[in-house]
């Protein structure tokens, strides 16, 4: 037997029942994430425009975080010279 492989959300719905009534799967995604399966695995997450926005505000709030320690890291790096010694 197969067991399912864990999925990142709560609520499930297989290819065929999203097929059958996307309306429906739309409407539970609203209130929180559900995991497509395709054999039992997941193969897509529906989830709601508000939670995508913040999800994609706190990845790009990551990438400027690594960024700004990347040019700390640059800085620190640095090394100091006079203008004449140039």
């Amino acid at each position: 037997e197969d067991k399912m492989n864990p999925s990142l959300a709560n609520k499930t719905i297989s290819i065929t029942k999203l097929k059958k009534n996307p309306s429906c799967a739309i409407k539970q995604a609203e209130q929180e994430t559900v995991a497509v399966l395709r054999h039992n695995t997941p193969a897509a997450y529906l989830l709601s425009p508000k939670l995508y926005e913040k999800l994609i505000n706190i990845l790009e709030d990551y990438e400027l975080g690594m960024a700004i320690k990347e040019r700390q890291n640059e800085e620190l790096q640095a090394k100091e010279i006079s203008l004449n010694d140039l």
